[in-house]
């Protein structure tokens, strides 16, 4: 699978668990979850991101391609829908750009995460 099809999924996924009909169930499913955990760690308990062994995750945080403020954005994004009552849908849209930034825009009733940045190049073979 290339990247951008990838992206595709990972985008249908988010928005499939965070959408106005599923949130309260994806609520109850990281009911467990401490408070604490980044938007990595909350798709990787939906099985958004494929499950992986704790080094092999690891090394996906370090090498992922925006910057540590842009990360630590979405993960207030992901809290302010998951931890408030009752909890607010969120939609996403992901591009292949550069710079990275983020751009999220907030209402009663969604969160809607813009993220730009730029695709990982293709693996050698």
């Amino acid at each position: 699978m290339c990247f951008a099809d990838a992206r595709i999924d990972l985008v249908n996924n988010l928005n499939r668990a965070f959408s106005a009909a599923n949130i309260a169930n994806t609520v109850t499913r990281l009911r467990n979850l401490s408070r604490r955990a980044d938007f990595l760690t909350i798709a990787r308990e939906l099985g958004i991101i494929r499950q992986m062994d704790e080094a092999t995750f690891r090394r996906y945080r370090r090498n992922l391609t925006f910057p540590r403020p842009i990360q630590q954005v979405l993960t207030i994004a992901h809290h302010a829908a998951l931890f408030r009552e009752p909890p607010t849908p969120m939609h996403f849209e992901i591009n292949d750009a550069t710079p990275p930034s983020v751009e999220i825009s907030v209402t009663d009733q969604l969160i809607s995460i813009t993220l730009n940045r730029p695709d990982p190049p293709p693996r050698a073979r």
